[in-house]
């Protein structure tokens, strides 16, 4: 299975012209996250499998569902977010940043529409 789901993340990193395209899950009822499995374009590290740098407002805010929008970083942050605007955690939020290619809301609302069409994964 880890097989399609690399060959899958392949295809959207093309798809959508990121550097590193990756796969989790919430694990032990939701409590923690779990990278499965990581893909990247030359010069660009995978994220090894196992669980990520701590993050917990980024992932407190998708295992509600949220989407998290961050095109200013550490701007876009709320207060409550000291981990992610802090230390190692700011330079782990700077580098997802820089594998998204954050850009206008404008432009990742055309790549979620491209998503929904007929394109083939």
């Amino acid at each position: 299975m880890v097989d399609e789901i690399r060959g899958a993340l392949g295809r959207l990193l093309d798809f959508l012209g990121f550097d590193r395209s990756s796969f989790g899950e919430f694990v032990d009822a939701g409590e923690r996250f779990e990278v499965l499995c990581s893909v990247a374009r030359d010069g660009t590290e995978a994220i090894p499998r196992g669980p990520p740098p701590p993050l917990p407002w980024y992932f407190g805010e998708l295992r509600t569902g949220r989407m998290v929008v961050l095109s200013n970083i550490p701007g876009d942050f709320p207060p409550v977010a000291t981990a992610e605007i802090e230390g190692d955690c700011r330079r782990t939020m700077h580098q997802i940043a820089k594998d998204l290619r954050l850009t206008s809301r404008s432009e990742d609302a055309r790549r979620r529409d491209a998503l929904v069409g007929d394109a083939a994964f």
